[in-house]
């Protein structure tokens, strides 16, 4: 069941650390908020129409209180989520001097990261209505598109358009440092594992490379050299699973627990148009999309959770008199 509501393309999807909410940025200049629960509740809370321009970017913070979103009007603006029904604007960013292409929260939540047109810059958040300029980080002379800070907090990677990726160290946000990287790739949205030993790099049509953090960034494996580059990646939080979303209006799942085995374990389709983003929900057994065709969609992880879902809403099941109608010769053994 999509989630259906946004006037044009919706660019990112986020999904809170404690799993309850999930927001939708639109190139309609809303942001989106809409209750998740166990039992799959999708219920619209909020829209927040503070934007002036294209949205593309959402991020919660670690502790699910605080939405950050920015776009193409140059600025990012924090709200207050505690009361997800009832949000309060906080505070906008001073503007920078393009598109914000994206943001990101450390894993303290303390420091907030964007990249945007010739910037990266890192803020200090912790006194949320009053952030604090912390570094802008130097060399940039084109559209910075990504921002991946690795769950450790120690290390924010950046992509420019088809360059090579630019990583950092930023255990002192005051003080960011460049750190050694021989890869060629760039590394797109979700672009790090959720234990900080595996980034994602793509060049061109080579596929999506696997490399070893901690070991000089060594190649461990390589998945989707098939099919077009995704627009973002996401690890599910066992490691064990890598989604993609691509330009083919499909969202794809890869076992990447051996990286040298390229193997592909679902095909999502529904969406009508591109999906630039997807994310894992905190439990892993949900994955969110968001797509130009103006809607977000949830896709259900695990085949057996899926088969007992739909069994439970096909109601009532085949009796063995339609079975043997249908399927003459083939003993009864109905799926539900």
């Amino acid at each position: 069941m999509p989630l259906v509501g946004h006037g044009d393309v919706v660019a990112s999807v986020a999904v809170s650390p404690d799993g309850n909410l999930i927001a939708s940025g639109s190139w309609d200049r809303t942001v989106r908020l809409w209750r998740n629960t166990p039992d799959r509740t999708r219920e619209p809370l909020a829209t927040l129409t503070e934007s002036t321009n294209f949205v593309r970017s959402v991020a919660f913070s670690p502790d699910s209180r605080t939405l950050a979103a920015g776009g193409d009007d140059a600025v990012v603006r924090l709200w207050d989520v505690t009361d997800p029904s009832k949000p309060s604007f906080l505070t906008a960013l001073p503007p920078v001097a393009g598109e914000v292409m994206s943001v990101a929260f450390t894993p303290d939540g303390r420091t907030l990261v964007l990249t945007g047109l010739r910037t990266a810059q890192l803020w200090n958040v912790s006194e949320r209505s009053k952030p604090q300029p912390l570094a802008e980080l130097p060399g940039y002379t084109e559209m910075v598109w990504a921002g991946v800070i690795s769950p450790d907090g120690r290390t924010l990677a950046t992509s420019v358009g088809e360059q090579p990726a630019r990583l950092w160290d930023i255990s002192n946000p005051r003080q960011p440092r460049p750190l050694a990287f021989p890869g060629n790739g760039f590394v797109p949205a979700g672009g790090i594992s959720r234990d900080s030993s595996v980034l994602v790099t793509m060049r061109g049509d080579h596929g999506v490379e696997l490399l070893d953090m901690r070991n000089g960034y060594r190649l461990l494996g390589t998945v989707g050299k098939s099919v077009d580059p995704p627009y973002s990646v996401s690890f599910s939080p066992d490691g064990r699973r890598l989604a993609t979303s691509h330009g083919d209006r499909l969202v794809r799942l890869w076992d990447i627990s051996d990286p040298a085995v390229e193997r592909l374990v679902a095909t999502y389709s529904g969406h009508g148009l591109d999906v630039p983003s997807v994310t894992f929900t905190p439990d892993g057994t949900t994955l969110v999309s968001a797509s130009n065709d103006r809607s977000v969609r949830l896709w259900e992880t695990d085949v057996a959770r899926a088969a007992e879902r739909v069994c439970r809403l096909a109601r009532p099941g085949i009796n063995e008199l339609e079975w043997k109608e249908h399927f003459p010769g083939i003993p009864f053994t109905p799926p539900c």
